[in-house]
């Protein structure tokens, strides 16, 4: 079970923010306002929105590898006729609640 205690929020702040430089990502920016839990097993920690000024393409393709990163929004899907792509993208990382983080 997720307390929403400052210490334990800022424990998944830090894993979320060690698995994007794990993986070279430093271009994204956690979120420390906005923390959620999913299906009583996963916390949300969702990134600064970003648009293609502030993550590259290659940084997105790079990210999007990573199992725990999800887009909300996505600029490269197709966009239907008639509607433009979204301004800022929105992302978050899905991890799991462990007792030991």
């Amino acid at each position: 079970m997720f307390n929403f205690t400052d210490e334990s929020k800022k424990k998944y702040f830090a894993k979320a923010r060690s698995i994007l430089e794990a993986a070279g990502l430093s271009c994204f920016e956690i979120d420390e306002r906005k923390i959620t839990v999913a299906r009583d097993s996963l916390v949300k920690v969702y990134l600064m929105p970003f648009n293609k000024r502030t993550v590259s393409r290659e940084q997105l393709s790079m990210a999007k590898k990573l199992p725990e990163f999800k887009v909300i929004n996505d600029r490269y899907q197709k966009v239907k006729k008639g509607t433009m792509p979204p301004i800022a993208e929105h992302a978050y990382i899905e991890i799991e609640i462990s007792e030991r983080i």
